[in-house]
């Protein structure tokens, strides 16, 4: 019997309790979506200004697995980074003559599949023109490359260059697709191109995706102006705004009282019976006004006698204890960032502010798990043309401050940079230069020293991975490779549906059809197999949702197959345990071997399954992710559920005083329907089942040599046209003419 069982049942509770907690929130964002999707879009905006229902729901999302591009509709985009752009920007001599030949070829090659761009670049000029190196094109400031450096060295060069561009890309794509809203997206690498592939479920304006992937990235650097400076502005603009909210109301009170004096004189001040029974209106006299103006305010009340005379402090918080030359004017939740924007844009408010001010948002909370963004006052010009941008940048990396250690980052610029960055560390010394990619500020740190050579640390509160990403996202400014949609296909949520429901009965009934064949056969250790198998799928769904899974249809393949091999695991122990039973061993000593020696076999088929899903992990992308992660968990819950809790189950039902009596490992029907079935002894006819396989196996070769296989259209390219019946168009039934059910 298992040894140590109280540890192992203590265990195995406090795992199934976060397997439960997380089930729970995967209830709780469905039931919120639905609900959300039946309120108008005025509604849903005015559920998630609430901060409670907006932190209750982003908790659900955060706890809780979602439904992939096949499953609810989105979609689905593969981009590539213009390689042959980024090789004319590192040349130093782009309109060589050589150079553009050697490179219209490689990218012809290139577009036929035939490995990536700089090798065939190399091996292109090496036949074109067997006498000239790579350096003659490459060497010089750009690459830091000497003009005797050998072909390798440049190789190994371009590639770290090809590397890091699409890595930048990917950066600022995974930024923007944040931003876009988009819950769960798919953003991944295929490796060894310039191809990044984006899936975005529930995306419906796919005009807004590509125009949002089309965009060059923007890196700039603005000056800042303080809260010093700035605050007394949105005082004066919080007074306007409660001004003209109360004028716009005095307006509507005075024609509302206009209308109801009217109405009062044409009905002689009373009110009618109808009202008074239907509680329309209650009469009342001068005593109920004076009671309600002498009561206590609620906190109710007093929020909204804020949010009344302070309309702009009541969406945007100004900072408490900030420093005089701080940039940062407030703090307001992503919910009511477009409230403080509207507020800001109007004229009215817009002519308090002088010219040169200008307002944008950090890309991300400065606190991690708050939903709040700090809003920057920014000093631009009136072209609103920043005076440095990413293109004076050569170099940023991701460093550790030789100080006390923590993480930084360091950037050189070229010496036009350097000139300009020079002038802008003396004017602003003390001050905040913010750093700004695609309108959202990135980090806005302190000027500390005039810096004369180009040569800058940036030091605060980094991770290594967030400076990291500053880095690359300094030197995503200086990008020369352009992004170009390859393909792109849009999921609608019809085809979704479909795909969720076909997926969800394969699913049901192949987890009916498969507890019915264990009832039917094992009998009541065939119960014990299923109730395991059910708890096997509390488990798959429940790490899903710890891990933010994304479930896509390959990925209810993979429970499907998970399913049909936990049995598997369950028969081989059964039949184990009745070989042992047949070997007149007793049914406790029965059941102790046929799990033991069961365990070998069990752990080599699922350590070499889920080698497999590992490897589909690492090396596949899109659907053959999402098949290999449910396959990983799943093949992880077949040994926990088919050999742990199994042994636990069947161990307990045969120490039971009430069930031990009736414990089976094989019902009389399926005794009597297989000893009908003659044994085949297979070690007998060895050498003929060896040349039938050897046969199979040259018949199988012969076809794929023959024959071959045929790919499809991922992996040769082509045209994926969609089409459809007109059903308007179809000829009805009319005399003589039988109607007919297509």
């Amino acid at each position: 019997m298992i040894r140590h069982k109280p540890f192992i049942l203590t265990l195995l509770g406090i795992f199934f309790a976060i397997v439960l907690y997380n089930l729970y929130w995967v209830f709780e964002r469905f039931r919120l979506e639905a609900k959300l999707s039946a309120l108008t879009p005025e509604a849903r905006s005015a559920w998630f200004k609430d901060p409670d229902n907006y932190k209750y729901y982003r908790r659900a999302v955060e706890n809780s697995f979602s439904l992939g591009l096949d499953l609810q509709g989105g979609m689905y985009v593969t981009l590539e980074v213009g390689v042959e752009d980024l090789l004319r920007g590192l040349s130093e001599v782009p309109n060589d003559t050589v150079f553009q030949a050697v490179l219209n070829e490689a990218v012809a090659r290139y577009r036929r599949g035939e490995g990536n761009l700089v090798d065939l670049f190399a091996e292109t000029l090496k036949r074109r023109s067997p006498g000239t190196s790579l350096a003659q094109f490459f060497a010089g400031p750009k690459l830091g490359l000497a003009y005797n450096a050998s072909d390798a060295e440049v190789l190994r060069k371009l590639r770290q260059e090809v590397e890091d561009a699409v890595e930048r890309t990917y950066k600022i794509l995974r930024v923007r697709i944040d931003q876009f809203g988009v819950v769960s997206p798919n953003i991944q690498r295929q490796p060894g191109t310039g191809r990044i592939l984006l899936e975005l479920p529930g995306v419906k304006d796919s005009e807004r995706v590509r125009r949002l992937l089309r965009t060059t990235a923007q890196l700039e650097f603005w000056p800042t102006y303080t809260i010093k400076e700035v605050f007394p502005l949105l005082q004066k603009a919080n007074e306007k705004l409660a001004a003209m909210a109360s004028a716009q109301k005095g307006q509507d009170t005075l024609r509302a009282d206009t209308l109801a004096a009217s109405d009062t004189t044409s009905k002689g001040g009373e009110l009618s019976t109808e009202e008074l029974l239907l509680g329309k209106k209650k009469p009342g006299g001068p005593s109920d006004t004076a009671k309600k103006d002498t009561a206590a305010l609620s906190e109710e009340e007093k929020r909204k006698k804020f949010e009344k005379e302070n309309p702009l402090f009541a969406v945007l918080i100004p900072p408490q204890n900030a420093s005089e030359n701080s940039p940062v004017v407030g703090y307001a939740r992503i919910a009511d960032t477009a409230t403080v924007g509207q507020y800001l844009r109007r004229p009215e408010i817009r002519a308090l502010f002088p010219d040169n001010l200008a307002f944008a948002w950090t890309v991300k909370p400065e606190q991690e798990g708050t939903d709040a963004l700090t809003l920057i006052a920014l000093r631009v010009n009136p072209a609103r043309q920043a005076p440095l941008t990413g293109e004076a940048i050569e170099d940023a990396r991701q460093d550790f401050n030789p100080d006390d250690g923590s993480p930084m980052v360091t950037m050189r610029m070229n010496a036009e940079g350097a000139r300009i960055w020079k002038r802008l560390t003396t004017d602003y010394l003390g001050k905040s230069i913010a750093v700004v990619l695609d309108g959202y500020v990135y980090t806005y740190p302190v000027v500390q020293s005039v810096i004369a050579n180009g040569n800058s640390q940036i030091t605060g509160n980094f991770t290594v991975e967030e400076a990291k990403d500053l880095a690359n996202v300094l030197k995503a400014g200086r990008l020369p490779a352009a992004i170009r949609i390859e393909a792109e296909e849009i999921v609608g949520p019809s085809l979704g549906e479909v795909a969720i429901r076909q997926g969800v009965i394969a699913l049901v009934l192949a987890f009916a059809s498969i507890l019915l064949v264990m009832w039917a056969i094992y009998s009541t250790a065939g119960l014990i197999a299923n109730l395991a198998l059910f708890i096997l799928l509390l488990f798959i769904a429940g790490v899903m949702a710890a891990m933010n899974v994304v479930l896509t249809l390959p990925g209810i393949a993979g429970i499907v197959l998970t399913l049909g091999m936990a049995v598997d695991v369950n028969i081989l122990i059964y039949e184990r345990v009745l070989e042992e039973l047949h070997a007149g061993k007793s049914l406790k000593g029965a059941i102790e071997n046929g799990f033991n020696r069961a365990l070998s076999a069990i752990t080599d088929s699922n350590v070499t399954t889920l080698l497999t899903g590992i490897i589909l992990y690492a090396f596949g992308i899109g659907p053959i992710r999402g098949f290999a992660v449910t396959l990983i968990i799943g093949i992880t819950g077949t040994f926990l559920t088919g050999v742990l809790i199994t042994r636990l189950l069947v161990e307990a039902v045969y120490n039971s005083p009430r069930w031990s009596s009736k414990l089976r490992f094989r019902t009389a029907f399926a005794e009597k329907l297989l000893s009908k079935i003659p044994p085949i002894p297979f070690h007998r006819h060895y050498r003929t089942l060896r040349w039938v396989m050897w046969g199979l196996a040259l018949a199988g070769a012969a076809a794929l040599i023959g024959v071959g296989i045929r790919p499809g259209l991922e992996f040769t390219g082509g045209l994926s046209v969609p089409g459809g019946v007109d059903s308007s168009r179809l000829p009805g039934p009319g005399p003589g003419r039988p109607h007919r059910r297509l």
